[in-house]
């Protein structure tokens, strides 16, 4: 996967990923209130990442099921909810509240794909589906292109 995937985009992009996590799970997802598996939309967080400035998390997020893997984003990026007026803290993980005006995407990774995103930037959710699903994710903390 390494090899395939993350050497590529290292390449391409000059950054150096590391290995995140691996998230798998199985049959129906469980209620909200048994963890953070909910279909609640996220910024995620990294110690390098404080402030209002600097940094974002870059994040190659692969699909290592038999099955599609589904995620939500927003059309809206944090710097625009920030100056909206929603919350939009940069050092703890948090659920982000969308304004009802704020189109969703829905975005699928096919089997043994992969997905390169902005994850402390762009607001998202796993859609989870019945089946359950298997993910690696890799990150780097570097600069974001459009705040320069």
């Amino acid at each position: 996967m390494r090899e395939r995937i993350v050497r590529p985009v290292e390449a391409e992009t000059g950054r150096a990923y590391e290995l995140s996590f691996l998230k798998t799970s199985n049959g129906v997802p469980p209620p909200v209130e048994e963890g953070v598996h909910y279909e609640g939309f996220h910024l995620d967080t990294h110690p390098e990442i404080t402030g209002e400035r600097g940094p974002e998390l870059a994040r190659i997020l692969v699909n290592l099921a038999l099955t599609p893997r589904s995620l939500r984003f927003a059309d809206a990026d944090r710097f625009e909810l920030s100056r909206r007026g929603v919350p939009v803290s940069r050092g703890d993980y948090q659920v982000v509240d969308l304004p009802a005006d704020v189109a969703t995407r829905l975005v699928e990774i096919p089997p043994f794909g992969f997905l390169r995103f902005w994850a402390s930037v762009f607001p998202h959710v796993g859609a989870d589906r019945p089946g359950g699903h298997f993910l690696a994710s890799y990150e780097a903390v570097a600069p974001y292109p459009a705040a320069a």
